[in-house]
């Protein structure tokens, strides 16, 4: 093995100095002696920390400058062939799947989504090839639905979720020959299964690419899913079989304001056990995760040598699951079990083998004047990632940032700044938030959450008003009598234990399932009930503008809600735990209700999932009651402490007190007549001009 060569690379993250040697970034390690990509990684992630991760174009320079001219290595980019997973939720190929001949193939590498052929046999394309489609409906009479305008695979998707429930998802045989029926020959239509590309070992979410002009192109279908790094073409990338045997670079992090030593911790948990990871008061960032088994060795003891004997096994799964559930944290629980991720090889004894690393939480200075705020954030591990995805309560207020914080400076009026007061105080609150989409209002999400305020002395007073758990709603109406409908919250999918009233607001985890059940009772027999609408919004006034739709006409619209139970007097569903973007810390669930003549084939209630909405015939009345709304909450997320930072003496705050501008912040806010808050209990009134 040729000696490692050492080099300090700085980051774009941090303020360049050739005065300061203690600037942070990765150190670079070429290792001489050839080995495949799979071995290289396993040695980099034993003796460093991965497979080099390379983020820009200085730090491709940089890294090919340590590599022996006329040399090509291993770099830690692959394409993850094995994340194939169904739009609609749920990973694939581990149960039924129906590829032809030969597929997937990755042709060109650029097929990452699926159509099915007339045949019924599967094929991976380019997303971007326009074809006919077909959706499904998760409840009602007709369950695919082929639609013969040519689309995108993304357009394709939106069409379906706007339309129906999603692209299909195919899940057997007899569904599979259901998809076919509707197909005419020849030709194919997408269904909902697709894939990740290419990902670096570490999960760093760089997205600079520096490939090889034609590159990647999976040459001659060689199944080309690792990247090698040329420096005959000054630092540019190849797609290469993994086997190839190359020599290979490393990397791992040095200490630097702002950012630890991102040493490579593991956990590794037994089937049926719980794992749990520790930051301590710092922010876990997943590394890498697998759940089944790679040995013979690892949860081991007492075991039969057929529970043990293969070493190939590899939930798809592992690190979406891990991450989702752990990333951000400061601890997190992950269980080891088929119910988290299902069976990858049945019969055999698995465990979750989870590597991580602790990056430093953000540290935030805020300044406070008369009439604006300015917040400061130093980049670090868990700000880096998603720098350019920042933005304020008002989606439409984004931050700048140079080489080493982000910044906003903004109006306290301005940029979704909600006002708060306490006794003493007015409080005006802002938070840094990251998401996907410039305009998404809800995450499942644990990224970056930084919350900051300015506070200023005042003289006043607050009335507080609180109302949580809602009782039943009770009606009368012609044909039906008197009826009453009780929305309740349950602990568990048997829908046995129902959620203690006073136990309002009831807190929930991101990911965490909700079991919801709306029942009605009548003094007329056979009658079932029918949720016509759901929807979502952080506080229970009729007037609130921030709603987010989880049932239209019937039809889900948040795809993680789950039906337990359809044409009775009650409706049983769960769906996944979310937050509003911002500040929110509730969320409260009104659903819009009707009660029907049960079996009747002309009520709205048989009609199920439609978007034709609810009209009544000359006989309706009898057939269906009129819509009534009801509602519950509110329900909160438990917060990771890591998500409030500042440089106060207390560990939960973020301020900095400008009591010399007392005149100016009340004067500026006395002509408002109501605030909501981030607490729907409290509501601001007028603030009499004699105690200005």
């Amino acid at each position: 093995m040729s000696p490692p060569v050492d080099l300090l690379l700085l980051s774009g993250l941090w303020t360049l100095s050739a005065s300061d040697p203690s600037v942070a970034g990765h150190r670079y390690h070429y290792v001489g002696e050839a080995k495949t990509w799979t071995d290289a990684q396993a040695f980099c992630r034993q003796n460093y920390v991965d497979l080099a991760a390379i983020a820009g174009p200085d730090e491709a320079a940089a890294a090919s400058a340590q590599v022996p001219a006329g040399d090509r290595v291993w770099i830690g980019l692959y394409d993850d062939v094995g994340s194939w997973k169904w739009s609609a939720g749920g990973d694939a190929l581990t149960g039924f799947a129906n590829w032809w001949d030969g597929e997937p193939n990755n042709l060109a590498s650029s097929e990452h989504c699926v159509q099915i052929h007339s045949s019924g046999r599967w094929i991976d394309l380019d997303c971007s090839v326009p074809k006919p489609f077909v959706c499904f409906n998760e409840v009602g009479s007709v369950r695919f639905v082929l639609v013969p305008d040519p689309k995108s695979w993304s357009e394709a998707r939106s069409y379906c979720r706007a339309h129906h429930t999603d692209l299909a998802t195919v899940r057997n045989q007899p569904e599979n020959q259901q998809v076919q029926a509707l197909l005419p020959a020849p030709g194919g239509a997408w269904i909902g299964l697709s894939r990740d590309a290419w990902r670096w070992s570490d999960q760093d979410e760089s997205s600079f690419a520096n490939w090889i002009p034609g590159e990647p192109n999976n040459f001659l279908g060689r199944a080309e899913s690792c990247v090698e790094m040329w420096t005959w073409t000054s630092g540019q990338w190849n797609d290469e079989v993994c086997s190839a045997l190359r020599p290979f670079l490393c990397h791992d992090v040095v200490d630097g304001p702002g950012r630890r030593n991102q040493a490579i911790r593991s956990s590794v948990t037994c089937e049926g056990d719980e794992g749990k990871i520790d930051c301590g008061t710092e922010a876990i960032r997943i590394v890498t995760a697998n759940y089944g088994r790679t040995d013979a060795v690892t949860c081991s003891d007492g075991r039969p040598l057929g529970q043990i004997s293969l070493a190939d096994c590899h939930a798809p799964n592992s690190f979406t699951v891990t991450d989702q559930k752990c990333r951000g944290k400061s601890s997190c629980a992950v269980q080891s079990s088929n119910a988290a991720f299902g069976d990858p090889c049945f019969g055999t004894y698995k465990y979750l083998n989870v590597t991580y690393s602790c990056v430093q939480s953000p540290t935030a200075k805020v300044t406070c004047n008369e009439d604006s705020m300015t917040v400061e954030v130093e980049k670090s591990g868990v700000i880096g990632p998603h720098e350019d995805h920042l933005r304020l309560n008002d989606p439409s207020c984004t931050l700048y940032s140079d080489a080493t914080r982000v910044l906003a400076t903004f109006s306290l009026s301005t940029c979704g700044t909600l006002m708060e007061e306490d006794e003493d105080n007015i409080v005006f609150k802002n938070e840094i938030v990251s998401s996907d989409e410039a305009h998404d209002i809800i995450t499942r999400r644990n990224e970056v959450e930084i919350q900051f305020y300015c506070k200023y002395p005042k003289k006043g007073l607050v009335t507080v008003q609180f109302q949580a758990h809602r009782p039943p709603l009770t009606f009368v109406q012609n044909g039906f009598g008197t009826f009453t409908y009780q929305f309740e919250f349950f602990a568990t999918k048997s829908f046995v234990k129902m959620r203690d009233p006073q136990s309002y607001p009831l807190v929930y985890e991101l990911h965490d399932m909700m079991f919801m059940q709306i029942e009605s009772r009548s003094s007329v027999p056979n009658t079932e009930l029918f949720i016509e609408s759901c929807s979502a919004a952080p506080s229970d006034g009729q007037e609130e503008a921030l709603t987010y739709p989880i049932i239209r006409d019937g039809c889900k619209v948040d795809q993680t809600v789950k039906f337990y139970t359809s044409h009775q007097s009650k409706v049983q569903l769960e769906m996944e735990a979310f937050k509003f973007i911002g500040l929110h810390d509730q969320v409260f669930v009104t659903c819009s209700v009707i009660l029907c003549d049960a079996g009747n084939p002309r009520s709205r209630c048989a009609r199920g999932c439609t978007d034709t909405g609810h009209s009544l015939s000359k006989r309706g009345a009898v057939l269906q009651t009129a819509s009534h709304l009801i509602s519950q909450g509110p329900l909160r997320l438990r917060r990771s402490s890591t998500g409030l930072v500042g440089d106060g003496p207390s560990p939960d705050l973020n301020l900095l007190l400008v009591a010399g501008c007392l005149l100016a912040a009340v004067g500026m806010v006395c002509g408002v007549t109501l605030y909501k808050t981030r607490r729907s209990e409290f509501r601001y009134a007028r603030l009499p001009s004699a105690l200005l």
